[in-house]
């Protein structure tokens, strides 16, 4: 893809520019709205990270994942990523529209989420035998750099082992091990 950032400063952004309005192909099931627009701030899509994505796994990329162009956002949740981008505006003043997102001017922030991956969910552990959890965790970019686990609903806590990083936006991996007391 290109980066966003690349695109407004080919086309030239004034000093009143809010909001870079993305809008989607088709129609959305509202009437009275029935374009798809989701709006960015202007100061998050002169970031780096966001492209328009025309390519994915060494193809163009297909339909059901956005073509011809699918903003990506790193750092925001990918269903605000607009698929299917036909129209793009830089405004100076900001869209009102029914679609165009809770929180229009800028991103919803990725809150911070772990998982435990293994063992499965429903496992049965026996008490006191030594199990390992292993899990992932993910942020808005931030960086996670400590995961800990409580046995005890949160009365006390113990630090994961984590694996290296391999980037911001990437999910970090981490081990326990854990000997459950009942």
């Amino acid at each position: 893809g290109i980066p966003v950032k690349d695109l407004l400063e080919a086309v030239g952004v004034r000093d009143t520019a809010v909001q870079v309005a993305f809008k989607a192909a088709g129609m959305t099931v509202a009437a009275s709205e029935p374009d798809y627009w989701r709006v960015q701030g202007i100061d998050e899509m002169m970031r780096p990270e966001p492209i328009l994505a025309y390519r994915m796994n060494d193809g163009d990329i297909p339909l059901w994942n956005g073509a011809p162009l699918r903003l990506v956002n790193p750092g925001e949740y990918s269903p605000e990523w607009v698929k299917q981008v036909v129209r793009i505006e830089i405004r100076s003043q900001p869209i009102r529209n029914l679609w165009a997102g809770p929180n229009p001017g800028g991103p919803d922030p990725v809150q911070i989420t772990s998982f435990v991956c293994t063992p499965g969910d429903g496992t049965r552990l026996q008490a006191g035998q030594e199990t390992e959890l292993t899990g992932v965790a993910y942020d808005s970019g931030i960086g996670i750099g400590t995961v800990e686990v409580s046995l005890d609903e949160g009365a006390s806590w113990e630090p994961a082992t984590m694996e290296q990083p391999y980037g911001k936006y990437v999910w970090r991996v981490w081990h326990h091990r854990v000997r459950p007391r009942t």
